[in-house]
């Protein structure tokens, strides 16, 4: 596919057509634990990067994506143990420890090749965090700072 400029954008949204993608990745709101409170809930489509202030760049879509931050009365552990189990029994799995005392999970849903989900909390007791995005239908564009 060829744009007119590096600049302009393609027409439609190629990068996760119809908000299909991000549809899918919204039903992680269903792992916040019973009781979550000060929900606050962001989604990301996918934008086209046509350029960068710096050189190093790939021209395509971005990322995309839906984060959730919550509050949550139960203990960091009973926390971790209902996101874990209905993060399971939405099909993701398995809980991947990574550094920095934080959970990521992978899928595969049908016309997305991977998604990640990413958990980590108390941020500030007792703020959580759970993060899931995708990469887009090519081409994937990248800034040299991510």
């Amino acid at each position: 596919m060829t744009f007119p400029s590096s600049t302009s954008n393609p027409p439609g949204n190629a990068g996760d057509p119809g908000g299909q993608g991000l549809r899918k990745l919204e039903t992680v709101r269903e792992a916040l634990p019973p009781g979550s409170f000060d929900i606050t809930e962001f989604g990301q489509e996918p934008s086209w990067i046509g350029a960068c202030n710096d050189q190093y760049f790939r021209r395509g879509w971005s990322t995309y994506g839906f984060s959730f931050s919550f509050n949550s009365y139960l203990s960091k552990a009973d926390v971790l143990t209902d996101v874990t189990q209905n993060m399971s029994a939405l099909g993701w799995g398995p809980r991947i420890a990574v550094p920095g005392g934080s959970w990521e999970w992978k899928r595969s849903f049908s016309g997305m090749p991977h998604a990640t989900a990413h958990f980590a909390g108390p941020v500030g007791h007792p703020s959580y965090s759970l993060g899931v995005g995708a990469n887009p239908r090519p081409p994937v564009g990248e800034c040299a700072g991510g």
